[in-house]
């Protein structure tokens, strides 16, 4: 169940939106759903390359389709389109983005963390791991788990990014 947090609770549990670092390990996944998609992506690498796109199967990971999100890098990874958005993304954030860009979905007065988020990760190109308020929809104040994996497209750049996001009760 969804734990909305008081602002108090929420100052007082959180690590702030946008924390974030690179993955190397899986020791600071907290909930399944993240392990097991980034144990997915680990799969898919083929020594130092990273998967593209083809080679992710959903059929193959079902089960973590709800909680998927894959964004296509557009305009050289200047803005991101949601390619795909999980039914269970739908129900968390009440917003169905499917297609949308993260300006047409991001709140104004946090979209430039956004961008900084995506096109960060966009540029390194390796997988990164992010805990805190989304802020975006219906979860302001809820604490979310992520895996954000960079995907190659059929030019060898990268040009996708898988995630798998997770709420944390606390």
């Amino acid at each position: 169940m969804m734990r909305i947090y008081t602002d108090d609770e929420y100052t007082a549990a959180s690590v702030g939106w946008g924390s974030f670092e690179m993955l190397e390990t899986t020791e600071l996944l907290k909930t399944k759903a993240t392990l097991e998609g980034y144990k997915y992506w680990l799969a898919k690498c083929d020594g130092a390359s990273l998967p593209s796109l083809s080679d992710i199967d959903l059929m193959e990971i079902y089960h973590l389709a709800p909680k998927l999100c894959i964004k296509d890098a557009v305009d050289d990874g200047m803005e991101f389109r949601n390619r795909y958005w999980g039914t269970q993304l739908i129900e968390w954030y009440k917003l169905e983005t499917t297609g949308m860009l993260l300006k047409d979905y991001y709140p104004p007065e946090i979209l430039h963390l956004g961008y900084k988020f995506y096109r960060n990760m966009h540029a390194v190109g390796a997988p990164v791991y992010s805990i805190g308020d989304v802020g975006i929809g219906n979860m302001k104040h809820v604490i979310v788990e992520g895996v954000y994996l960079p995907l190659l497209d059929e030019t060898g750049k990268i040009g996708h990014i898988f995630a798998v996001e997770e709420i944390i009760d606390q």
